[in-house]
């Protein structure tokens, strides 16, 4: 979901909702933070226009969301660059299901982490390369972090399995998501992992695709 600071909706004269209030949790474990919900006249992006946009207000970063993201056409996301109206890719490495709960959206692909089978989130808001919601079985032994732990561990996508480290946060608040019948631990793809992925996203048409770089 699109995200305004609250600084930056007064200068752009979003108008709050009358006694809306959003109380959300991140995967950092942190609890009850609060938002307010916003109406924006105008978004202009590319040669796209969007009117009455509805938004989060809170005390955080300005964030893009899939929501509008979705409806650009087709996108190609690397570490550097968004490109719109993107060339189809010619590869499909690891296809991207997108799927809606309630306000919020989600691009997730298959994966298996320490030959563990889980959907995985992408989500570029992320700092980290990767995020799983259940500890592994190979710490790494460093600085002791009382936010998380990090574990090495194996990450297989399509076929291609590579050493990853990652970390798990024990207040992780992603749910599990469910694959073959079974609930299974979630894992979440970062900003940082576009130093090895792209991103190729075409939701009109459902073809959608996480590649290796």
């Amino acid at each position: 979901q699109t995200r305004i600071n609250a600084d930056t909706a007064k200068l752009m004269g979003i108008k709050l909702l009358s006694d809306s209030h959003y109380g959300y949790s991140t995967f950092y474990g942190e609890r009850d933070l609060s938002a307010k919900l916003g109406i924006l006249k105008s978004l202009k992006i590319g040669g796209s226009e969007f009117r009455n946009v509805l938004v989060f207000v809170s005390d955080r970063d300005n964030l893009l969301g899939l929501d509008l993201i979705g409806k650009l056409g087709r996108l190609k996301v690397t570490k550097k660059t968004l490109e719109l109206n993107a060339r189809p890719p010619t590869r499909c490495d690891s296809p991207v299901t997108y799927t809606r709960m309630d306000i919020n959206q989600r691009l997730t692909i298959a994966a298996r982490l320490d030959r563990r089978a889980t959907l995985g989130v992408i989500d570029t808001g992320n700092v980290d390369f990767l995020t799983s919601a259940a500890p592994g079985s190979s710490p790494v032994h460093v600085a002791a972090s009382p936010r998380y732990q990090t574990f090495q561990g194996a990450l297989n996508l399509s076929g291609h399995t590579a050493p990853v480290t990652y970390k798990h946060y024990p207040s992780f608040t992603i749910p599990p998501s469910l694959l073959a019948g079974r609930y299974v631990p979630s894992i979440l793809f970062g900003w940082r992992a576009f130093d090895d992925y792209e991103l190729n996203l075409d939701i009109d048409s459902g073809f959608s695709c996480f590649n290796r770089r």
